[in-house]
């Protein structure tokens, strides 16, 4: 899928040039290997938010500035339907890139997740089958 997209993409980059790599800016694998799961989720959340203004930025180098300030400063999709099937797949591959690079740490975040949630949870089913015995226990029924 994701050589799928990077032909389509190829074929893309001719009309629009090579700006369209700016939304792929992703760290080295080697680095995300070597950071803390706190800091990939941090790098995460900072890839995703980051990415609608490289969209922004594209389509104001794309379409200029008076359609892209109709556009909401790039914010909002465009008129130009060739520009906007380029973008989105750019933004296909991104996040298909970005979710292959944290693969494994975010593996390591649900494996965590679940050690710690799992106690909670079997705490809190316990106590609700507790209340609903005590309140039928005395007397509260419908």
């Amino acid at each position: 899928m994701e050589n799928s997209m990077r032909r389509d993409l190829a074929k893309q980059q001719l009309a629009f040039g090579s700006r369209m790599e700016a939304i792929f800016d992703l760290p080295d694998a080697k680095a995300v290997a070597n950071i803390s799961i706190f800091a990939a989720l941090l790098w995460m959340i900072f890839i995703d938010c980051k990415r609608p203004f490289q969209v922004a930025f594209l389509r104001l180098h794309a379409v200029g500035f008076g359609r892209w300030l109709i556009s909401f400063c790039g914010l909002r999709r465009t008129s130009d339907a060739k520009l906007e099937h380029a973008i989105s797949v750019a933004r296909r591959q991104s996040a298909l890139s970005k979710r292959v690079l944290f693969l494994s740490r975010t593996q390591r975040v649900f494996h965590l997740w679940h050690v710690v949630h799992r106690p909670f949870s079997y705490a809190f089913a316990i106590l609700a089958i507790l209340h609903i015995g005590i309140a039928l226990f005395m007397g509260y029924r419908l």
